[in-house]
Order: structure tokens, then C-alpha cells, then sequence
């Protein structure tokens, strides 16, 4: 199965994205979608970054 960005269309293989030089053709190959690390950051960045904030507030708060 092939894992490919439903953003940029980057596939991944052995935890590396890369830009592959024929487009993946969905008949031949099983393919997943997700998001490559840079699509992901721009699509769910805020979202994440205030996440670790508020979880890392609150182990502040409960080794204080």
C-alpha cells in the first residue's frame, strides 16, 4: 500500500516523502491518504501548537 499526501500528492516511503515521478494510479496500487509533515504544519499547525501548550500547562501545574 502506498501512502500518499492529499495535499502536495508527495509519497511516502520508509518515513521519507518524496515527489514520485509518475502519478500514482489508484487502480494499479492501493493507495492511503494523509499528510506529508509540511502540509500537516500548515493545515493543523495552530490547532497543534495550542494542544502542546495547554497539555504542557498542565503538567506544570500537576508537578507543582
Amino acid at each position: 500500500m502506498i501512502v500518499q499526501c492529499c495535499v502536495c500528492e508527495k509519497v511516502r516511503k520508509e518515513n521519507q516523502w518524496f515527489v514520485q515521478a509518475k502519478p500514482v494510479d489508484p487502480h494499479e496500487t492501493a493507495v492511503s491518504h494523509g499528510y506529508c509533515p509540511s502540509c500537516a504544519d500548515k493545515a493543523f499547525g495552530e490547532l497543534y501548537r495550542r494542544a502542546r501548550k495547554r497539555e504542557q500547562s498542565q503538567l506544570t501545574v500537576t508537578a507543582a
